[in-house]
């Protein structure tokens, strides 16, 4: 009888343990979906250069530029070139009279990778009639590292415009960068011609450019 009685006592409160326990088990499994899931937008945005606006993945959206003008003024700190050793601090209101498309990349980000040559090649083109592409490289991690693996880069495939790190972070939240690459084209004005999210193909970038070109 005893025995009994304390067996019938422990059952309700097994039943409660048993109950916290899936509880948890669910909250811990529900976590790990979380977990999973997010790994696997910032996988895909990385992987298509997502900066919140992309449409198809690889190709650039253009967002309406009404709302981003005029183009905030930032300062590069270069790390090469076409003969730009004696403008170490490459600065946007210094450029103000030409056409200058600002591209945000980083070394570890393949579609940035991928649309650099692309890039080099139109600013070969039109950089006799005003046109400047500068790269703003926005790498996380020590600066010595990054310097040296964006250099080793830059120099592989012979990129000549001006590139380099910002002077400050600021410009991710002036020029609305939520993904890389991100690319900015401002008119000779100082205003912003368009905005994309994306990589931008060699024919595109060519028909802007000739696009703010021949507006001025």
């Amino acid at each position: 009888m005893g025995g009994g009685s304390l067996a019938a006592a422990s059952h309700p409160e097994e039943t409660a343990m048993s109950r916290r326990r899936i509880h948890i088990a669910g909250l811990i499994s529900l976590l790990a979906l979380l977990g999973m899931t997010f790994t696997t937008v910032m996988a895909w945005s990385s992987s298509n250069g997502d900066s919140g606006d992309v449409g198809d993945a690889g190709s650039a959206s253009a967002n309406n530029s009404a709302e981003l003008n005029p183009a905030l003024d930032f300062a590069v700190d270069l790390y090469q070139g076409d003969n730009h050793s004696e403008e170490p601090i490459w600065r946007l209101s210094n450029h103000q009279g030409n056409t200058v498309l600002v591209n945000l990349w980083a070394v570890s980000c393949p579609p940035c990778r991928a649309e650099m040559p692309s890039l080099e090649r139109t600013y070969i083109r039109f950089k006799a009639r005003g046109f400047i592409v500068v790269g703003v490289d926005v790498e996380r991690g020590d600066p010595v590292k990054v310097r040296r693996m964006s250099l080793e880069f830059l120099r592989e495939l012979g990129i000549t415009f001006p590139a380099g790190p910002p002077l400050s972070d600021q410009i991710l939240a002036n020029y609305q960068v939520t993904g890389i690459p991100t690319s900015i084209l401002v008119k000779p004005d100082g205003n912003i011609h368009s905005r994309w999210g994306g990589v931008l193909e060699e024919d595109n970038v060519n028909a802007l450019a000739e696009d703010a070109l021949g507006s001025y």
